[in-house]
């Protein structure tokens, strides 16, 4: 198999050795995941029109898929009031021009100390960030359900977590997974559980874990196994910016790292 060497010029990064090797074309599922991206663009939520249209996006999405709990209950009670939060981006993911799902990435340190933003679990956060670790924490997924089985789809927009992590300096990635998705982190984001037992969430049906990815850990199998989620910190800075633009469509930089044309900051 052909490969390149691309040498890590982040100096943060665990990965800053010499001649590291990544392969030039990924096999089996990173290979079809890198050809889907080439149909992909992010682009970053951050609008009063978007945030309206989010609310109504989610509501129907999670009404048709039987997430609320409550059926009688309207879009505005369902409402948390976090996608303004100065630490919150909602990231989308457009597939041929289409919106097909978004994610909404909190950035969480002794800084920002909104603690309170993530549902369960939550005294374990709290003494973490004591101890002087950040996090990002990924909440209120929704997934156009044309797409939302396949595995490009899943990577393309799970990828937004780790490019939150890599802009946030975090240690940890956090989400609250439906008890039945958990197995799907662990095998993607090397997740493990930071709940003793599932938990409901205020207005949603099904019960949660908060489950935790040791990004530094991920991040370090990049390079050998998940090229789909390597990305530039061009790509970084234009999705978490605080003055990122939101009619920028922003294009992956995986297949850009890989072949050459970028460096990676992992």
């Amino acid at each position: 198999m052909s490969s390149i060497s691309v040498r890590i010029q982040d100096p943060a990064s665990h990965l800053a050795t010499s001649g590291l090797v990544l392969a030039a074309k990924p096999q089996g599922t990173m290979g079809w995941t890198i050809k889907f991206l080439e149909r992909c663009a992010y682009r970053a939520m951050t609008s009063e029109a978007d945030l309206d249209f989010l609310s109504r996006w989610r509501w129907k999405h999670y009404m048709e898929q039987e997430t609320i709990k409550n059926r009688s209950m309207t879009i505005h009670d369902f409402e948390d009031g976090k996608d303004r939060l100065p630490t919150a981006r909602t990231i989308g993911l457009y597939v041929d021009g289409s919106l097909v799902s978004a994610m909404r990435l909190h950035a969480i340190n002794s800084e920002a100390y909104n603690i309170d933003v993530v549902d369960i679990a939550r005294d374990r956060v709290e003494r973490e960030v004591a101890d002087g670790k950040r996090f990002v924490y990924s909440s209120r997924w929704v997934s156009d359900p044309k797409f939302s089985g396949t595995v490009p789809l899943i990577v393309a927009t799970t990828r937004i977590t780790p490019l939150a992590a890599e802009y946030h300096r975090a240690d940890y990635a956090l989400s609250s997974s439906r008890e039945n998705h958990v197995k799907m982190y662990e095998r993607m984001q090397n997740a493990v559980l930071w709940s003793e037992r599932p938990e409901p969430i205020d207005n949603l049906d099904y019960l949660y874990h908060l489950i935790s990815s040791d990004y530094h850990e991920f991040r370090d199998r990049i390079p050998v196994d998940r090229q789909g989620y390597i990305s530039s910190a061009r790509e970084r800075k234009e999705m978490f910016a605080p003055d990122a633009d939101n009619s920028k469509m922003i294009m992956p930089s995986a297949a850009d790292v890989l072949a050459g044309i970028e460096v990676s900051g992992y």
